[in-house]
């Protein structure tokens, strides 16, 4: 009987001691989880699991500039000048003749303070019939060349003021105009700058010496009469014919 009942009471302790045991044991390994759960991984990574790289800021696209084509400046145009005597039929020799009277009818002394020059539209109609059939136009010689270049430049009027003022005849510039276009300056000054009557025609040009026209006439003076009478004609039929 009291073998058995020694038999049971060891029993019993050994289950008690076991249970201890195991409770003491299961308190350990809960501290040692729930102090490993509490735990910062210093760099952030996680015992056990496979280490995530940090995601890369996607770069937001810029949009490449499209270059805007400078446009390419026009140039403006030159005005080109009229060429009024083209237009008109005029001959050559009837264009100089023109641009000298427009140019130099305005610097005539001694006019009346009301003298209003003619203009160029006014002096091409005394001349629209002076075309290369009736007036043609015959090559200079070289003074009378460079009198009409003289007489038509823009650029320097102090000739022209030269040859418009005062006494009219001034040679040699007066004889070589008379020889080339047929007519006394005095007397294209009468028909065009006061678009008054015609030109005198075939005779009319002699030279400075001769008075009662008895002379004889050169070559050159045979040829300016031909032109008066040339300019003449030309005149007359621009002044009364539509």
């Amino acid at each position: 009987m009291k073998s058995l009942f020694k038999k049971i009471s060891m029993f019993a302790c050994s289950v008690c001691l076991l249970s201890a045991c195991s409770d003491t044991n299961l308190r350990f390994t809960q501290s040692d989880a729930s102090s490993f759960k509490s735990a910062t991984p210093i760099d952030g990574w996680i015992p056990g699991a496979d280490p995530t790289p940090a995601p890369v800021a996607t770069p937001v696209p810029v949009a490449t500039p499209v270059p805007v084509a400078t446009p390419v400046p026009v140039a403006t145009p030159v005005p080109v000048a009229q060429d009024d005597c083209a237009i008109n039929g005029l001959s050559q020799k009837a264009c100089y003749l023109m641009k000298i009277m427009e140019l130099g009818c305005p610097l005539r002394s001694h006019m009346p303070a009301s003298y209003q020059a003619p203009s160029r539209s006014q002096i091409i109609s005394n001349l629209k019939r002076c075309d290369a059939s009736i007036y043609p136009t015959n090559t200079p010689t070289a003074p009378q060349l460079s009198l009409i270049q003289r007489l038509i430049d823009p650029s320097d009027s102090s000739f022209r003021k030269y040859i418009f003022t005062g006494l009219y005849y001034k040679p040699p510039y007066t004889d070589d105009f008379k020889k080339y276009f047929g007519i006394e300056l005095y007397n294209a000054e009468y028909v065009f700058c006061d678009n008054n009557g015609i030109p005198p025609g075939s005779g009319s040009i002699l030279p400075p010496a001769a008075s009662d026209g008895t002379v004889v006439l050169d070559k050159a003076y045979r040829a300016a009469n031909v032109y008066a009478g040339q300019l003449n004609q030309c005149v007359y039929e621009s002044k009364t014919q539509p």
